[in-house]
């Protein structure tokens, strides 16, 4: 099994329930917020531990030492990354641009072998580097590196290939772009990319294009020709998938 099935295979095992920032929340969802603010502890209680291996459940128990461990992501989150870390090899790299106080980057340090590089200069927020180092030197390990700089500095001197990439710093559209311009060089063929806040629409809109790339000359019409095609060589279903959209789909519903 390729390691990105197999990392999937785990990722399966753990379910999240995506809130747009514009969306209500529930009451069940306002309680937890309540419950963590009150006992100061993240909440666990959407986790079904039942099928974690103990791994996933020594990190849980390790990872909720970290100083103001209910400011920061969920455990599901961080089983997440763990999972993800726990798979690569000792001569393979987790790098974290945005490190905050700690919890993505400690999650890619407990129980795993892969080098792991945080990176952040502390130029937002509430400025927690202290809070930060005292976090990453509890499980600091000599494959556990911190770089206290800008990120577009820290790739000026970078050399190695990427294999789990996570960027968590200024959200807005030109620093989305920016960071995938100018991490993808270093991507491995197979890396895992992890962009924090995605329900953002600055982050939306900032990410897609330098991955995927972006195609303009698809319109409705020439989409019809496309299908056509297909369906007088003998397809039954017709459909569209990235940057297809209802002008396309009425276009080729008159193929009936």
């Amino acid at each position: 099994m390729e390691l990105s099935e197999h990392i999937l295979k785990e990722l399966n095992k753990i379910k999240f329930n995506y809130i747009h920032p514009e969306n209500k929340r529930s009451i069940k969802y306002q309680i937890y917020k309540k419950i963590r603010k009150n006992f100061f502890k993240n909440d666990l209680f959407n986790l079904n531990q039942d099928s974690f291996e103990e791994l996933d459940k020594d990190y849980l128990k390790k990872v909720k030492i970290i100083k103001d461990y209910n400011h920061m992501s969920t455990p599901a989150i961080g089983v997440m990354f763990n999972k993800i870390c726990r798979l690569l090899k000792k001569d393979q790299i987790f790098v974290n641009i945005g490190a905050y106080k700690g919890f993505s980057t400690i999650s890619g340090m407990i129980n795993t072998k892969c080098e792991v590089h945080s990176v952040d200069n502390f130029s937002e927020y509430d400025k927690p580097e202290k809070i930060m180092m005292q976090n990453f030197n509890l499980f600091k390990k000599e494959n556990h590196y911190f770089h206290n700089q800008d990120y577009e500095l820290f790739f000026k001197t970078w050399k190695k290939k990427i294999d789990f990439y996570i960027y968590d710093a200024w959200h807005s559209y030109e620093q989305q772009y920016k960071n995938l311009e100018i991490a993808n060089e270093f991507f491995s063929k197979n890396c895992l990319i992890y962009i924090d806040d995605y329900n953002d629409h600055e982050v939306q809109n900032g990410n897609p294009n330098i991955i995927l790339g972006s195609r303009k000359d698809i319109n409705p019409d020439k989409f019809y020709d496309f299908a056509k095609k297909f369906k007088n060589n003998g397809a039954t279903i017709l459909g569209g998938c990235c940057e297809i959209g209802p002008s396309h789909i009425n276009e080729i519903a008159k193929l009936k």
